[in-house]
C-alpha cells in the first residue's frame, strides 16, 4: 500500500512541478518583466492569468502570440 501512495504521488507531482516551471518562465513578450517581478505579482490572483491580456509595467499584451481578431 505504501509503494501504491509513493507512486501515485510522483504522478501528481510532475504536472504540479510543469505548471511552476511555466509560471517562473512566463515573461512579458515587449518589456521582458517576468510575472512574478514585484510590479506584477499582485495583480496575479491565483490560476486567473487576466494579467496577460494587459501588462501592468508596458500596458500591451504580455504573449506575443495572442492577437485580438477585429472583425470589420
Amino acid at each position: 500500500m505504501i509503494e501504491f501512495l509513493i507512486f501515485r504521488s510522483f504522478f501528481l507531482f510532475i504536472p504540479a512541478a510543469l505548471l511552476i516551471l511555466l509560471l517562473l518562465t512566463l515573461r512579458c513578450s515587449n518589456c521582458g518583466t517576468a510575472i512574478y517581478d514585484h510590479r506584477i505579482a499582485p495583480y496575479v490572483r491565483g490560476f486567473d492569468l487576466e494579467v496577460l491580456d494587459k501588462c501592468p509595467v508596458c500596458e500591451e499584451r504580455m504573449l506575443a502570440h495572442q492577437q485580438k481578431t477585429t472583425d470589420g
